[in-house]
């Protein structure tokens, strides 16, 4: 990457420095030992990357209470990085920032006070699940909440979360009714997680729910915005 481009200044070359110097004194050690336990080493990528502040340009100032508007050149700047040193390392932050990201984006100002301080900080890992399984999700309304059955699959991280962004389709009252999605922020406690095999080391996993109840100051944004 070359960095005397206009495009970037002097604090995205300083970014570039502190990224480099951890990858030669940290992250170059530890990617030695990605094929023997690649979901601890991902976890501890995440609290390494986390104590170092590396996730905040994907946040800009939502943690104090502003809309996300993210530094997408030190992005690039960051993940250029660490992707010469671990191709892990670089999955691992990317999948981390898009399973915070959304609660930054439409996360009301109680939803990101609890989660998006711990997970800038790399204290707790997120995963975010889109895909459905052989048995789609299915969010059913209840009174207070949604009542979740079926799966989301090939889900980064979810083995090693601790919570869970999930975009759920809506049960609809009639067949004719066009498909509403909700996106909501839970614990991966309240889920089955069982691990897929990869050809990646990035731990990825099946989510299973199972007749789960979720609180409706669960949801991100309003009723069926999830996309």
């Amino acid at each position: 990457m070359e960095l005397a481009l206009p495009l970037f200044d002097d604090a995205h070359r300083a970014l570039h420095e502190q990224v480099r110097r951890l990858c030669d004194e940290r992250l170059g050690i530890l990617a030695g030992s990605e094929f023997e336990d690649a979901a601890s080493l991902a976890v501890d990528y995440i609290a390494l990357l986390g104590q170092e502040g590396l996730f905040d340009p994907a946040l800009g100032k939502a943690l104090e209470g502003d809309a996300p508007r993210p530094d997408l050149r030190a992005l690039c700047v960051i993940r250029a990085a660490l992707g010469s040193t671990s191709g892990l390392c670089d999955g691992v932050f990317g999948a981390h920032v898009q399973g915070f990201y959304p609660i930054a984006l439409c996360g009301n100002e109680d939803q990101r006070a609890i989660h998006l301080p711990a997970m800038a900080s790399g204290q707790s890992v997120v995963a975010v699940a889109l895909l459905d399984g052989d048995n789609p999700l299915v969010a059913t309304p209840r009174d207070g909440g949604y009542v979740f059955s079926g799966s989301k699959t090939l889900v980064p991280l979810a083995p090693i979360a601790s919570h869970l962004v999930v975009l759920a389709r809506l049960r609809s009252a009639s067949l004719t009714d066009l498909p509403r999605f909700s996106m909501f922020v839970i614990d991966t406690g309240v889920a089955r997680v069982t691990a897929d095999t990869f050809v990646s080391p990035m731990p990825v996993g099946t989510v299973h729910f199972d007749n789960v109840v979720v609180d409706a100051d669960a949801r991100l944004g309003g009723d069926g915005q999830g996309l």
